[in-house]
Protein backbone atom coordinates (compact mmCIF):
# COMPACT_ATOMS: atom_id res chain seq x y z
CA UNK A 1 0.00 0.00 0.00
CA UNK A 2 1.39 3.37 -1.07
CA UNK A 3 0.25 7.07 0.56
CA UNK A 4 -0.42 9.03 -2.13
CA UNK A 5 -1.37 12.32 -0.55
CA UNK A 6 -2.26 14.07 3.45
CA UNK A 7 -3.85 17.44 3.54
CA UNK A 8 -4.53 18.76 7.20
CA UNK A 9 -6.55 21.85 7.66
CA UNK A 10 -8.51 23.54 9.97
CA UNK A 11 -12.47 21.97 9.86
CA UNK A 12 -13.97 25.18 8.61
CA UNK A 13 -16.56 25.37 5.47
CA UNK A 14 -13.51 27.61 4.06
CA UNK A 15 -11.64 24.45 3.30
CA UNK A 16 -14.03 22.01 2.40
CA UNK A 17 -12.97 22.19 -1.31
CA UNK A 18 -9.63 21.75 -0.78
CA UNK A 19 -10.37 18.88 1.36
CA UNK A 20 -12.36 17.18 -1.06
CA UNK A 21 -10.06 18.22 -3.86
CA UNK A 22 -7.09 15.99 -2.42
CA UNK A 23 -9.44 13.05 -2.62
CA UNK A 24 -10.51 13.77 -5.88
CA UNK A 25 -6.97 13.72 -7.32
CA UNK A 26 -5.87 10.97 -5.29
CA UNK A 27 -8.57 8.78 -6.95
CA UNK A 28 -7.38 10.36 -10.43
CA UNK A 29 -3.97 9.14 -9.38
CA UNK A 30 -5.40 5.64 -8.86
CA UNK A 31 -6.92 5.84 -12.26
CA UNK A 32 -10.94 6.08 -11.55
CA UNK A 33 -13.13 7.40 -13.92
CA UNK A 34 -15.32 10.24 -13.49
CA UNK A 35 -18.11 8.39 -11.53
CA UNK A 36 -16.01 6.88 -9.19
CA UNK A 37 -14.24 10.44 -8.61
CA UNK A 38 -17.29 11.64 -7.94
CA UNK A 39 -18.26 9.05 -5.66
CA UNK A 40 -15.17 9.79 -3.54
CA UNK A 41 -15.89 13.63 -3.60
CA UNK A 42 -19.46 12.83 -2.28
CA UNK A 43 -18.31 10.59 0.90
CA UNK A 44 -15.75 13.25 1.41
CA UNK A 45 -17.81 16.37 1.19
CA UNK A 46 -20.28 14.51 3.63
CA UNK A 47 -18.11 13.74 5.90
CA UNK A 48 -16.18 16.77 6.70
CA UNK A 49 -19.04 18.54 6.45
CA UNK A 50 -20.52 16.42 9.39
CA UNK A 51 -16.98 16.95 11.41
CA UNK A 52 -17.55 20.92 10.88
CA UNK A 53 -21.04 20.79 11.60
CA UNK A 54 -21.25 18.06 14.39
CA UNK A 55 -17.60 16.93 16.01
CA UNK A 56 -16.48 20.36 16.05
CA UNK A 57 -19.70 22.30 17.61
CA UNK A 58 -18.31 23.44 20.59
CA UNK A 59 -14.26 23.83 19.81
CA UNK A 60 -11.97 24.20 16.50
CA UNK A 61 -9.77 21.78 15.21
CA UNK A 62 -8.03 20.20 12.40
CA UNK A 63 -9.47 17.72 9.81
CA UNK A 64 -6.67 15.60 7.92
CA UNK A 65 -7.08 13.31 5.23
CA UNK A 66 -4.96 10.80 4.28
CA UNK A 67 -5.11 8.74 0.63
CA UNK A 68 -3.73 4.81 -0.13
CA UNK A 69 -3.63 3.34 -2.94
CA UNK A 70 -3.60 -0.73 -2.57
CA UNK A 71 -1.94 -2.89 -4.91
CA UNK A 72 -5.93 -4.09 -6.43
CA UNK A 73 -6.90 -0.62 -7.17
CA UNK A 74 -8.55 0.70 -3.92
CA UNK A 75 -8.67 3.78 -3.17
CA UNK A 76 -8.46 4.05 0.59
CA UNK A 77 -9.25 7.55 2.66
CA UNK A 78 -8.64 8.19 6.10
CA UNK A 79 -10.13 10.57 7.69
CA UNK A 80 -8.65 11.82 11.04
CA UNK A 81 -10.26 14.44 13.89
CA UNK A 82 -10.40 15.33 17.70
CA UNK A 83 -14.17 16.47 17.99
CA UNK A 84 -16.87 14.37 19.49
CA UNK A 85 -17.21 11.03 18.31
CA UNK A 86 -19.91 9.83 16.45
CA UNK A 87 -19.97 5.83 14.81
CA UNK A 88 -21.27 6.08 11.17
CA UNK A 89 -22.64 2.37 11.90
CA UNK A 90 -25.02 3.42 15.34
CA UNK A 91 -26.81 5.23 12.70
CA UNK A 92 -30.47 4.24 11.71
CA UNK A 93 -31.23 3.41 8.06
CA UNK A 94 -33.79 5.78 6.78
CA UNK A 95 -37.12 5.02 5.32
CA UNK A 96 -36.39 5.81 1.58
CA UNK A 97 -39.84 4.38 0.78
CA UNK A 98 -41.56 7.11 3.07
CA UNK A 99 -43.78 9.65 1.70
CA UNK A 100 -41.17 12.74 1.65
CA UNK A 101 -43.32 14.75 3.90
CA UNK A 102 -43.50 11.90 6.64
CA UNK A 103 -39.58 11.38 6.40
CA UNK A 104 -37.47 13.06 9.65
CA UNK A 105 -34.68 15.78 8.51
CA UNK A 106 -31.07 14.22 7.57
CA UNK A 107 -29.80 10.62 7.87
CA UNK A 108 -29.43 10.05 3.92
CA UNK A 109 -25.75 11.68 4.36
CA UNK A 110 -24.97 8.26 5.94
CA UNK A 111 -26.77 6.13 3.50
CA UNK A 112 -24.96 7.73 0.74
CA UNK A 113 -21.87 7.29 2.12
CA UNK A 114 -22.53 3.20 2.72
CA UNK A 115 -24.06 2.94 -0.44
CA UNK A 116 -21.05 4.06 -2.25
CA UNK A 117 -18.37 2.60 -0.68
CA UNK A 118 -16.91 -1.24 -0.58
CA UNK A 119 -16.17 -0.51 3.13
CA UNK A 120 -17.19 2.15 5.66
CA UNK A 121 -16.18 1.74 9.27
CA UNK A 122 -15.51 4.37 12.44
CA UNK A 123 -12.84 4.06 15.03
CA UNK A 124 -11.54 5.95 18.74
CA UNK A 125 -8.27 6.35 19.36
CA UNK A 126 -7.35 8.12 22.62
CA UNK A 127 -8.84 11.34 21.54
CA UNK A 128 -8.85 10.90 17.81
CA UNK A 129 -11.74 9.94 15.12
CA UNK A 130 -10.91 8.16 12.30
CA UNK A 131 -13.42 7.68 9.59
CA UNK A 132 -12.24 5.14 7.02
CA UNK A 133 -13.63 4.23 3.71
CA UNK A 134 -12.44 2.40 0.55
CA UNK A 135 -13.81 2.84 -3.06
CA UNK A 136 -12.78 0.17 -5.89
CA UNK A 137 -11.76 1.25 -9.23
CA UNK A 138 -14.54 -0.77 -11.22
Amino acid sequence: MRTISKTRLPASLDNLGQLTLAVSDAAKECGFGDEKVNDAELVTEEAVVNIIKHAYKFKQGDIEITCKADDSGRLIVEIEDTGIGFDVSSAHAPDIDADIESRPIGGLGIFFMKSLTEDLNYTRMDTKNILRFVISIS
